[in-house]
């Protein structure tokens, strides 16, 4: 599998997940490196150190990853790209874009806080060379903090078509009678 981490220059271990990441120099040519705001990094373990570096795209309107896996034609990976602004370009302005698989449109990312999230999706490569793309829709540029690529087994999720996977959160049902169930 393949862990990217967006904005750094150097491929690093991260001990406190103990993934091995790699800088996105090799997988684009456009874009501006930058760092978050120390007060908004994600200081849990499982973060790790992917959401202190943002690489952002000013320039351009469509600006794509060029993810190329071995043996990847027709298989099924999972696709997780992350997104955590921190207030990387000092403005403190929520931005809006469109996330694209290849020419497909895979959803739009909306920022609404400084904090980390990501979209997901089950893809079926139809080569050994996809695309990830972030496009500028004109209400803010365009960011990723991170981009991971996972051998998936497509026959647990469907009939061999790429799937969308939808976070709706998941709760505890076992908890004490007068008491919020807790998000686990």
């Amino acid at each position: 599998f393949v862990s990217i981490d967006c904005g750094v220059e150097d491929d690093y271990f991260d001990n406190s997940t103990g993934i091995w990441f790699k800088s996105d120099t090799e997988f684009i040519s456009s874009g501006e490196n930058h760092d978050t705001f120390p007060e908004y990094f994600l200081n849990d373990e499982q973060f790790g150190k992917r959401y202190e570096t943002v690489r952002s795209f000013p320039n351009g309107m469509k600006n794509c990853y060029t993810l190329k896996l071995e043996q990847a034609t027709n298989n099924s990976f999972l696709i997780r790209v992350s997104f955590a602004y921190g207030n990387y370009d000092r403005k403190n302005k929520m931005p809006k874009f469109d996330l694209y698989l290849g020419v497909n449109y895979w959803d739009t990312v909306k920022i609404t806080d400084f904090e980390g999230f990501f979209y997901e999706i089950i893809h079926v490569f139809p080569a050994d060379t996809e695309y990830v793309c972030l496009v500028n829709t004109g209400t803010g540029t365009p960011f990723i903090s991170a981009l991971e690529i996972r051998p998936s087994n497509i026959s647990t999720y469907g009939n061999g078509s790429s799937l969308e996977l939808i976070n709706l959160g998941l709760y505890d049902l076992s908890f004490d009678p007068g008491q919020s169930p807790g998000v686990r």
